[in-house]
């Protein structure tokens, strides 16, 4: 913390003796939000950049960064994306606007943008992904998976591909074949939360209870983006405990997952009516 204090200092002076010195207020920026976590310091800093140099495609991408990832704000993000795109439209830039498309459920200006990022530059794997999931979303699996696969062409060892794809497989109720994709991407990266929960659930899902509690476990041992989605893990072991029969561990399980205010009803109220027919209020 004290180095990030001597660089935000440094910048300010920087500041004062070139106060239209947009390059200082970006590198401030940068450390008043990664090093101290100050959004709105390092928002203003942007902005103050963007005043000073209108055409600054660095200071414009920052912002919006800054805008989607920690406000959540993604018609500001999307305007600055788009100014972004008016100076210099990259196959990133497109991608990235892309993405909070995708955030705001807007799928068609999503699609486009990723349509655009790819014919820029067609080995562009994470824009091939993004679009394989925005055409899940709008359900057609057949174009998902070839943009899945075109992914894994590019980079075979993509973890992230092989995860979506599993993923799409799961939806449409490949069940097998989602399970090889979530085995693949646990052979590369062997704590990923997602794949060992979703390939929990699907071996929940055709009955085989053990390697689902198995795989739970596993989950419970990662570390999700958000420590509140374990309800997820713990609904799936308590579900296999419960029928395997061992009721004190399922009731143990569905306690944990209910402390954790899960926002799935339907599980929800099936973990307390379980809880209700086996005497736990």
């Amino acid at each position: 913390m004290h180095r990030v204090n001597e660089a935000i200092a440094d910048c300010t002076e920087a500041i004062q003796i070139q106060p239209n010195n947009a390059r200082a207020y970006l590198d401030r920026s940068y450390f008043r939000d990664f090093g101290k976590g100050d959004i709105d310091g390092a928002i203003a800093d942007c902005t103050e950049a963007i005043r000073i140099d209108p055409h600054s495609w660095d200071a414009y991408m920052d912002r919006a960064l800054l805008y989607y990832f920690d406000k959540s704000a993604y018609d500001e993000a999307i305007a600055d994306y788009s100014q972004a795109i008016a100076i210099d439209g990259t196959a990133y830039t497109y991608h990235c606007r892309a993405v909070v498309y995708f955030l705001k459920d807007d799928l068609p200006h999503a699609l486009e943008d990723y349509n655009q990022a790819i014919e820029l530059d067609p080995q562009a794997i994470d824009s091939y992904i993004g679009r394989g999931r925005v055409k899940l979303e709008q359900g057609d699996f057949d174009s998902a998976l070839n943009d899945f696969n075109e992914a894994l062409l590019i980079r075979p060892q993509s973890f992230t591909a092989y995860y979506w794809r599993g993923y799409a497989y799961d939806e449409h109720g490949d069940l097998d074949q989602a399970i090889i994709d979530y085995s693949r991407v646990i052979e590369l990266f062997p704590y990923d939360w997602d794949a060992l929960n979703d390939r929990a659930w699907a071996r929940y899902c055709k009955e085989d209870y053990d390697r689902a509690i198995s795989d739970a476990t596993q989950a419970l041992e990662a570390h999700p983006m958000n420590p509140r989605d374990y309800w997820y893990s713990y609904h799936t072991r308590g579900a296999a405990y419960a029928a395997k029969g061992d009721h004190a561990s399922a009731i143990a399980d569905f306690q944990q997952a209910l402390a954790l205010d899960p926002n799935d009803s339907e599980y929800e109220q099936e973990m307390r009516s379980y809880l209700l027919q086996h005497g736990v209020q």
